[in-house]
């Protein structure tokens, strides 16, 4: 049994049925900027979305966009007919191969980064919880399907998030801190999650790193963030006489 009560979603790894679980908040937000850091903004992107990407590659050539701009006006219309399809599939081939030659990935980052998104989180026939390289090994999968599985924990973690609008992958913004510095061995998501249950959207923080995906949080957190905003300014006509 997993720790985690987050979602499964069913894979099939070599004509076998497996149950791969969505990545909690705390992995999924300090693992985010790590992903896009050593494989680049494309090839995550092509990882986490592939269809949109596909999409988004055949509606621009034509029109000279670069794959940047390409990415980043990602949309929701379908491609067009089997030939444009094909055509950007090659395309985003080419991509990703180019991308994956510009990666700096290292053995020990890939085995670092699968145990994380993967180790505890594997259900293989409905039997076997993976919890290490040694359930790993028993069931049989090769290193390659090691990729697969990645992929697909890429796709069903954070490509909902990274399609949401107007998220991005990870802000630089400032957080206005008024000098107190934000502890720095504290999770963003930790943080969040303990301002979130304070204002009672869950009873307790742990509840929201255990239960809720990634995308949930952004959405509460995205919503509490306009409540706050809405009213200071409320606030703020109110003292300035114009409420």
């Amino acid at each position: 049994m997993s720790q985690w009560r987050q979602p499964w979603s069913v894979i099939d790894l070599d004509g076998r049925r497996c149950r791969l679980q969505i990545l909690d908040p705390a992995t999924a937000f300090a693992l985010e900027p790590e992903l896009v850091a050593v494989l680049g903004e494309t090839l995550t992107m092509a990882c986490a979305a592939p269809d949109e990407l596909i999409g988004a590659v055949w509606r621009h050539s034509a029109a000279g966009w670069t794959t940047a701009q390409s990415i980043r006006s990602l949309a929701s219309d379908p491609v067009g007919g089997p030939e444009a399809a094909a055509t950007a599939i090659r395309t985003l081939g080419q991509i990703v191969c180019s991308c994956l030659i510009d990666a700096k990935i290292s053995p020990a980052w890939a085995r670092d980064v699968f145990g994380r998104m993967v180790y505890g989180r594997l259900d293989v026939g409905r039997r076997v919880i993976v919890e290490d390289s040694r359930d790993y090994a028993r069931a049989g999968f090769g290193p390659m399907i090691k990729w697969r599985i990645m992929a697909a924990q890429l796709r069903q973690t954070f490509g909902p998030l990274w399609l949401r609008s107007p998220y991005t992958v990870r802000s630089t913004s400032k957080a206005l801190d008024y000098g107190v510095a934000q502890p720095k061995s504290v999770p963003v998501a930790v943080r969040w999650a303990d301002n979130l249950a304070r204002l009672g959207s869950a009873g307790s923080s742990r509840e929201i790193l255990r239960e809720w995906t990634p995308v949930e949080m952004i959405e509460i957190v995205e919503n509490a963030a306009y409540q706050a905003e809405h009213e200071r300014r409320a606030n703020d006509a109110a003292r300035s006489g114009g409420g």
